[in-house]
C-alpha cells in the first residue's frame, strides 16, 4: 500500500455482469498488480491507482483470476498517455 497522490480508478465494464469465480482477479499493468477491488455496480470492477503517474503508459491493461500466469486473460486496452 502507497499513500494516495494522484489516484485513479480504473473501471472495468462487462455489461453482462461480473460472474462468481473461484479465484478473486488481479489487475496487471506492465510489472504492476493490483489485487483490491470493489464492485460500484453488478457490472463495473473497480480497482484503484493511487498515483495515475506510476502507471506504465501502453502497457497493455489485463485481468487475470488466480496467480497461475496461464488462467484466463482478459486483454483491456492500454494505459493512455493522458489519464483523466
Amino acid at each position: 500500500m502507497v499513500a494516495a497522490h494522484r489516484p485513479v480508478a480504473i473501471d472495468l465494464v462487462n455489461e453482462n455482469g461480473w460472474p462468481g469465480r473461484a479465484r478473486d482477479p488481479t489487475l496487471h499493468i506492465g510489472q504492476l498488480v493490483f489485487v483490491h477491488y470493489e464492485h460500484p455496480a453488478i457490472d463495473v470492477m473497480r480497482f484503484v491507482v493511487a498515483d495515475r503517474q506510476l502507471l506504465p503508459v501502453g502497457m497493455p491493461v489485463v485481468l487475470r483470476y488466480g496467480d497461475d500466469p496461464r488462467s484466463t486473460r482478459t486483454a483491456v486496452e492500454p494505459v493512455p498517455a493522458v489519464l483523466p
